[in-house]
């Protein structure tokens, strides 16, 4: 894996170390990651269990996660909420405000980011990457 994804998925990866439902695939088996240290992600088999199981290097892990596309409206409704304005999802997958103009204060940036972490959108395009999984219906 070359540098740049493999530090592209570990930011990723722990930024959503904090959420109860986050999962990985690491070889046929879905863990919940608990941590990292010296280039490995600490994986338990269970969000409720104490002790690590697995210990493989970022690069052998891969994500679940959420297409953009897979949003549901009440999701963009508490999203806009959260942003304070309506937008919608273009072909890129960017957010654009209703009025295609509307700039996004940096205060919010982080409180958005932390809201697509929390629900496992994939705004990094990991998934098409081939660095992380579609998260089936039932994780999400």
């Amino acid at each position: 894996m070359k540098e740049k994804n493999k530090n592209l998925l570990l930011k990723d990866i722990l930024g959503r170390l904090p959420y109860y439902n986050f999962r990985v695939r690491y070889g046929n088996k879905n863990y919940t990651p608990l941590g990292y240290g010296v280039g490995r992600i600490q994986l338990l088999d269970s969000p409720v269990m104490s002790f690590v199981s697995e210990c493989p290097l970022v690069e052998h892990v891969k994500p679940y996660l959420r297409p953009m596309s897979s949003m549901t409206d009440d999701e963009r409704k508490e999203l806009s909420k959260i942003l304070n304005y309506e937008f919608y999802i273009d072909d890129d997958f960017a957010l654009v405000a209703e009025d295609d103009r509307h700039r996004i204060r940096l205060d919010l940036l982080e409180v958005c980011i932390d809201w697509l972490n929390e629900h496992m959108f994939d705004y990094r395009d990991l998934i098409e990457k081939g660095l992380a999984l579609e998260a089936p219906h039932d994780m999400y």
